[in-house]
């Protein structure tokens, strides 16, 4: 069995390096994927895909430039800086151009195995990402 921290500083390698596949192959097939903003959670492997996909478009260099873990068992809460810049539309936000950077917060349910992410809940900082969205003069 893998330790459940150094499985997620994998993960969160994966999202540095831009590997889509390796990182959607680091989520279970039926993983639940929420992002509390959002109205309703994503199911499933694909529906995350599509989560990252739309993140690397409006953000392709995004990255996790720090983060820190806290595990017990199969549970891992992380604490995370977010940075990106901000080339294609985002969140709804037309391109500007910036750099942004936010902080966040996941939580995870890793496979007893601690090889796959069922379960990831994501908190950010909302008020402070759209802030910087907003183009220059609106």
């Amino acid at each position: 069995m893998r330790d459940a921290k150094d499985f997620m500083d994998h993960v969160y390698r994966t999202v540095q390096a831009r590997d889509l596949d390796g990182l959607v192959d680091l989520f279970s097939v039926d993983c639940v994927f929420i992002d509390v903003t959002q109205p309703e959670p994503s199911q499933g492997r694909e529906a995350f895909r599509t989560y990252m996909e739309e993140t690397f478009a409006g953000m392709p260099d995004f990255r996790p430039d720090r983060w820190t873990f806290v595990a017990e068992g199969n549970r891992v809460a992380a604490e995370l800086e977010l940075t990106g810049t901000h080339l294609g539309t985002f969140m709804g936000y037309p391109p500007t151009g910036r750099v942004v950077r936010w902080a966040a917060s996941a939580f995870y349910t890793l496979t007893p195995e601690h090889d796959q992410v069922v379960r990831e809940v994501y908190y950010y900082d909302l008020p402070s990402l759209t802030s910087q969205l907003v183009p220059d003069g609106a």
